[in-house]
């Protein structure tokens, strides 16, 4: 997501609440942080206060980083693994003939891998 978009989204989500205070918490990764602070100032938000996370606790404040996404990773790369091994014994290179179509597969089966 670009600072642009993030702007255009917060203010949209700001106008949304009409009037109820609320409370964004944003992770610390360095994409969020960048320029945001910059984008945030300039935003004059009516009803959301934003506020980022301290760095490094984001697998406390987000167990699902510790379990559901860490196993989901888990399981996509392990399709991109396998995939490049394939190509390179076909005397290929994995990073020309991957696609955003086949990521997306990868995605939705690593996805149904993950039991309940």
């Amino acid at each position: 997501m670009t600072a642009l978009i993030f702007l255009d989204y917060i203010k949209w989500f700001d106008g949304l609440m009409g009037g109820r205070k609320v409370l964004l918490l944003i992770d610390s990764a360095p994409g969020h942080t960048g320029g945001m602070l910059t984008i945030l100032e300039r935003a004059s938000l009516l009803n959301t206060r934003v506020e980022f996370l301290p760095k490094n606790v984001t697998s406390l404040y987000q167990p699902l980083d510790q379990g559901i996404i860490r196993t989901f990773k888990a399981y996509y790369r392990r399709y991109w693994l396998s995939y490049m091994v394939d190509q390179v014994e076909q005397d290929r290179n994995p990073l020309k003939t991957m696609n955003v179509l086949r990521a997306v597969q990868w995605a939705i089966a690593a996805w149904h891998e993950i039991s309940p």
